[in-house]
């Protein structure tokens, strides 16, 4: 008979357990403690299932011992679904688990973080006639973590309280991993502070899942605060600690404290930081405008014995492409294969936007054809970035052609691509052109998120606001730019000018306010914009 996946008979593969077997007896205590300490020693998890089988060939029963002991060995290996498997086939042959053989399941669980199974066999145990102990709620608890299940661990944490069972430090690190997963940092925090209630000792892995938490939140100081504790506890931080707190930096913006820490780590604690690591220190610099220091970092990655990897070459291009340097951005994107990288669509889009801001529109269109020679298929930030390279390069026709192509490739422009292709009409001049596209898409343009300031400012150079204080004149500037006729402009521009200077009350009545009546009654400018004009 054959266990685990192999639930059939060797001779003729019938499904019935025992079919074809003899009567079995059981095992003599020195042939049990034999095969459990011969299952024990296995260092491959498939001997394990073939010693069991050995011993049934022999005439003699595997029992409650074995089984424990062979799913220990398959989950020890990382063959957890075949754990699961050899405690059902014991079940299906009557064999009455314990709790010991229901823990080493539900372990199981937890190492392919099936956390459905976990709880459904934690709870079985009622059923079952068992009591669980701290070993099964840790598991399951485990499972959660691993799972991404934070709320279910900490329901578990207080179900495992009202059981009478006491947490341990296994129990509360699972629970603040699970937090860590999820983000909450608060939960974590107040399972941190809980160790010392439950006259526990926090180690480094409880401040790692700690700081973790707080760096997924973006809580910064927080995490900054966390690290600080350590010496106080006399922990010693780790290559975990170091990572986490500086994506908690990156997370910020704080590239001083990032670039810090990863110095910190190497010169104080001798520490070498991993690929990951150094890319959030780059990416910290992106945000932090330090486009220098972030190329620094990269090209210093070698040197520190890691190679390059796309996320830390986009960090890298990303970082001189928000300070207008698109030179060394599309160098960094050529000079790739140097590094034995591919650059994937967040490279180009990275290096698209860069020519963007540095007014390189042509180059920018280069990249676009080079992303689709390259197999590459561009999305909607792809074509967002040539489409404000466009716009910096006044090329308002290639803006309206691209705006064109992507819709034919299945994609949706957003109030990103709209004001992009609008500011290259409006910046060539092309007022009629604004005005086409802007009244074709005015659910998208005229939309809460399609009122820009940056938009207030270009036209305010161009002279049609003198200026631009109140959210109310923020919703005229796209009416006056886009009305159908020039009285309305001229009168919406007046208007603006009114309730800048006096509020829209001041004007009721008038020719112009009537004009601005007549432009909402035909839906000449959404009725959202005429309820921020009236404050209605």
């Amino acid at each position: 008979m054959r266990f685990g996946t192999r639930l059939t008979c060797t001779k003729c593969g019938a499904n019935k357990l025992g079919e074809h077997m003899p009567r079995l007896r059981a095992a003599t205590r020195s042939e049990s403690i034999s095969l459990v300490k011969e299952i024990k020693e296995c260092t491959d998890w498939r001997k394990s299932i073939s010693l069991l089988e050995l011993f049934e060939s022999r005439g003699i029963e595997p029992n409650i011992f074995h089984c424990s002991a062979a799913m220990n060995t398959c989950s020890k290996y990382g063959q957890w679904k075949e754990a699961l498997r050899l405690f059902e086939s014991f079940e299906r042959r009557g064999i009455r688990a314990d709790i010991v053989v229901v823990n080493g399941a539900i372990t199981a669980c937890a190492r392919g973080a099936d956390w459905m199974k976990a709880i459904r066999l934690l709870e079985s145990c009622e059923k079952r006639g068992l009591r669980p102990d701290t070993i099964s709620f840790n598991s399951a608890i485990s499972a959660c973590q691993k799972g991404g299940q934070w709320k279910k661990a900490l329901a578990l944490l207080g179900t495992m309280e009202s059981t009478g069972i006491k947490p341990d430090a296994f129990s509360l690190n699972s629970a603040i991993s699970a937090c860590e997963k999820g983000g909450k940092w608060k939960q974590a925090l107040e399972l941190l502070e809980s160790f010392e209630e439950r006259g526990l000792v926090a180690d480094v892995f409880t401040l790692n899942a700690a700081i973790g938490a707080c760096a997924r939140a973006g809580e910064c100081e927080r995490a900054l605060q966390l690290f600080s504790s350590m010496k106080s506890r006399n922990l010693k931080p780790d290559i975990y600690t170091y990572g986490s707190t500086i994506t908690a930096c990156e997370k910020s913006g704080d590239w001083e404290s990032a670039v810090g820490f990863l110095y910190s780590m190497e010169e104080d604690d001798g520490l070498s930081p991993s690929v990951i690591t150094v890319s959030a220190a780059i990416s910290a610099c992106e945000k932090g405008g330090q486009w220098e220091k972030a190329l620094e970092l990269f090209e210093s990655m070698p040197t520190r014995g890691l190679k390059p990897d796309v996320i830390s070459l986009n960090a890298a291009i990303s970082a001189c492409g928000s300070q207008g340097e698109w030179e060394k951005a599309t160098e960094l994107l050529k000079q790739s294969a140097t590094y034995g990288l591919t650059p994937d669509i967040y490279s180009y889009n990275a290096a698209i936007n860069a020519c963007a801001k540095g007014a390189q529109w042509q180059k920018g269109l280069e990249l676009l054809e080079e992303c689709e020679r390259s197999d590459i298929v561009p999305d909607l930030i792809t074509y967002n970035s040539a489409i404000n390279a466009c716009a910096a390069g006044k090329q308002w026709e290639t803006a309206l052609e691209l705006l064109g192509v992507l819709q034919t490739r299945g994609l949706k422009p957003n109030v990103i691509t709209l004001n992009a292709a609008l500011s290259a009409c409006e910046k060539a001049g092309r007022l009629d052109k604004a005005y086409e596209l802007s009244q074709r898409w005015k659910a998208v343009v005229f939309s809460k998120d399609g009122l820009n300031e940056e938009r207030v400012l270009r036209l305010k150079e161009m002279g049609f606001v003198s200026a631009a204080r109140s959210k109310a004149e923020l919703a005229i500037i796209p009416a006056v730019l886009f009305g159908a006729m020039e009285n309305v402009r001229g009168a919406l521009y007046t208007m603006a000018l009114d309730v800048v200077s006096g509020g829209a009350g001041a004007c009721v009545g008038s020719v112009k306010f009537n004009i601005c009546v007549e432009v909402y009654q035909n839906d000449w400018v959404p009725s959202a914009l005429w309820h921020l004009i009236s404050g209605s």
